[in-house]
């Protein structure tokens, strides 16, 4: 009698899990992403079977017998999986962007703010200089009694 071969699990699919299952999330995510909608704009039954077919998760095609983790639920759930967890990227993508944005907006704002703020700094002082350089013409027109206002006593000086 001669001994019976070990089981192999890169071999054999039924073995190795987790070849099937990357296979058949790999079938159903490329199905998804070419915008099929299993229930909306496919039946369910013409999805699981292209996602077999895509996955080779036949046994048999012609007697429909399937590999053990290919049945129609577990690629259902399988799908519904996927629709969530793209769901969930697509959220997290546009929570990135509008964070991207917010800080930019944020950045910007900041440029302008600091701007508006050295301008102003630069007329008060140019409107410093110029109360100081009218002070003597005040002073004089003060003496005279004229008004104190300072274009009146430039005007009248």
């Amino acid at each position: 009698m001669l001994p019976s071969p070990e089981p192999n699990p890169e071999r054999d699919p039924e073995l190795n899990p987790e070849d099937n299952e990357s296979a058949l999330s790999a079938a159903i995510k490329k199905r998804l992403s070419a915008g099929e909608e299993p229930g909306v704009t496919e039946q369910w039954i013409h999805f699981c079977d292209a996602v077999r077919d895509a996955a080779n998760g036949w046994v048999n095609r012609k007697e429909r017998k399937l590999k053990r983790g290919y049945g129609d639920k577990t690629i259902k759930e399988t799908a519904k999986r996927g629709r969530t967890n793209t769901a969930l990227s697509a959220m997290e993508a546009q929570r990135r962007a509008r964070a991207s944005l917010a800080s930019e907006r944020n950045e910007a704002a900041g440029i302008s703010l600091a701007a508006l703020k050295a301008e102003r700094a630069s007329v008060a002082a140019k409107g410093r200089q110029a109360e100081t350089e009218a002070a003597p013409i005040r002073c004089v027109a003060e003496l005279l009694g004229t008004d104190t206002d300072s274009e009146r006593a430039i005007w009248w000086l």
